[in-house]
């Protein structure tokens, strides 16, 4: 299934893994290569391109119980954090 959220086409792509749950954010940013989309710019912040909230984001994904999101437009995998879509190795 395909959703959409401001103006992006989004794939729900996969769970967290085990090893991958529970880790504090340095660990998990550094173990699934987490770093903020410039380009993109999807975050709650001032600086912000576009608009981002993290309960919208899910409830445009049908509540979907995936972590890690496909984009079609930036060919990008994405995991939704409280302030932030971070781009993350997939």
């Amino acid at each position: 299934m395909e959703y959409k959220y401001n103006g992006y086409t989004f794939i729900p792509y996969r769970e967290l893994k085990k090893d991958e749950k529970g880790l504090d954010l340095y660990h998990t940013m550094k173990k699934l290569g987490m770093k903020r989309d410039e380009l993109l710019g999807m975050w709650n912040y001032s600086d912000r391109k576009v608009y981002y909230d993290y309960t919208e984001f899910y409830k445009a994904m049908d509540d979907s119980s995936m972590d890690i999101f496909y984009c079609k437009e930036t060919k990008k995998y994405y995991i939704p954090c409280e302030n932030e879509l971070f781009e993350c190795n997939g």
